[in-house]
This record gives C-alpha cells, sequence and structure tokens, in this order.
C-alpha cells in the first residue's frame, strides 16, 4: 500500500494513515464511500430539523428544559422525525 501512495494519505487529524483517502485517491469503493456521506448527511439533516422542532416547542435556552424535555430530546425519537 505504501507503493501505491498510502505515505501521502496521512490523517492530521488523528496521527496515522487514512484508509478513506486512500482509497479514493486509487479510486477503490467509491460507491461504497458516497453511500455512506449521503446516509452520514440525512443522520445530520435529520438531527438539525428534530433540533428546531424541539427548540421551537421548548425555547432555544437548553439550560431552562426540564429533565423530561431532555429525556424526550435524548430518546424519543417518533414524535420529532
Amino acid at each position: 500500500m505504501k507503493e501505491l501512495g498510502l505515505s501521502v494519505c496521512t490523517n492530521w487529524m488523528i496521527p496515522g494513515y487514512s484508509l478513506r483517502m486512500f482509497a479514493e485517491m486509487r479510486g477503490y469503493v467509491i460507491e461504497e464511500i458516497e453511500q455512506l456521506d449521503k446516509k452520514s448527511l440525512e443522520i445530520e439533516e435529520n438531527m438539525e430539523k428534530r433540533e428546531t422542532k424541539f427548540m421551537e416547542k421548548y425555547g432555544t435556552d437548553r439550560l431552562k428544559w426540564s429533565a423530561e424535555v431532555w429525556e424526550k430530546y435524548e430518546y424519543d425519537d417518533e414524535e420529532y422525525n
């Protein structure tokens, strides 16, 4: 792998090599990576929508949220999705 360019695929945030960067650079498993990226984006968008709904209902100051509200926020997926 080093002969194929792994040495240029270092990860600056986590010491070591980035296998994802290497796979993208070499053209390996691109479809799978794109599917994972799409799924990650969908999850992030859903989380943002859910957070917005909670803030509309319970206020933007999270310090004022009750324990019950926090429990709903953390664990109740059905009401706000």
